[in-house]
C-alpha cells in the first residue's frame, strides 16, 4: 500500500510538471523541467525495482514455507504409520531369529540298524572257518542234529591258538544264539561228533 502512494504522488508531478510548461520557454526552465523529468522518471524504476524486489522475495518466502510444509507434512504422516502399526509385530531382525534353525529341534531320527551276515559255516565233522572281522555287536546263530555226541565252537582271535575261546557247546540237538564277545579278526573253530551243524554269524550295523 505504500508503494501505490508513492507510485500515485510520482505521477500526479509527473503531470503537474507538464501542465505548468509553456509552448515556449526560456533555455534555463527548459533544462530544470528536464532535470525534473529525470528524477521522477529515476524515481519511478527505483520503486518498480523496489516493488519487484520486494516481490521476489515473499515469492522465495513463500516457497520456503511451502517446502518446510511439505516436510513436515511427510514427518507426520510418517508418524501417522508407526502410530498405527502394531507394537507388537515381527521385526526384521526377529525375521531373521525366526528363520534361523532352532538348536533345540529334535533331528531326525538316526537309520536304524540291521543284523547283517558276515559269515556261514556247516559241516559234519570238525572245522575252521576263514577270518572275518566285525567290530560292533555280533552273535552266533547255530544249530546241531545227532543222536550221540557233542558240538564246540570257539572263537580265536588273529592267529595265536593261545587265544581261543569257548562260544558256544551243546551234547544234544537242538538251536540257540550266543552273543559274541571280542572285536577284530576273528576265527571259528568247531569241533563236531557224530552230528551236522551250522553256524552264522551276524554283526548289527
Amino acid at each position: 500500500m505504500k508503494y501505490l502512494i508513492i507510485f500515485a504522488s510520482i505521477c500526479l508531478l509527473s503531470v503537474s510538471v507538464r501542465s505548468e510548461k509553456e509552448p515556449v520557454v526560456a533555455t534555463a526552465e527548459a533544462q530544470v523541467i528536464a532535470d525534473l523529468e529525470a528524477e521522477i522518471k529515476g524515481l519511478r524504476e527505483a520503486l518498480e525495482k523496489k516493488v519487484g524486489k520486494d516481490n521476489a522475495a515473499l515469492i522465495e518466502e513463500a516457497n520456503r514455507a511451502n517446502i518446510r510444509a511439505a516436510k513436515a507434512e511427510g514427518r507426520l504422516v510418517q508418524l501417522e504409520k508407526r502410530l498405527a502399526a502394531d507394537p507388537f509385530a515381527p521385526t526384521a531382525a526377529d525375521a531373521a531369529v525366526s528363520a534361523s534353525p532352532d538348536p533345540f529341534a529334535p533331528t531326525a531320527a538316526p537309520k536304524a540298524k540291521t543284523w547283517q551276515t558276515v559269515q556261514i559255516l556247516q559241516g559234519t565233522s570238525n572245522k575252521r572257518g576263514p577270518k572275518f572281522t566285525v567290530w560292533g555287536e555280533w552273535r552266533a546263530h547255530w544249530q546241531f542234529t545227532s543222536g550221540e555226541g557233542g558240538l564246540f565252537i570257539a572263537q580265536i582271535e588273529g592267529d595265536d591258538l593261545a587265544d581261543a575261546q569257548m562260544l558256544a557247546s551243546s551234547t544234544k540237538s537242538g538251536r540257540d544264539t550266543t552273543m559274541g564277545k571280542g572285536s577284530g579278526e576273528l576265527t571259528l573253530d568247531v569241533t563236531a561228533l557224530q552230528g551236522s551243524w551250522a553256524v552264522k554269524i551276524e554283526e548289527l550295523r
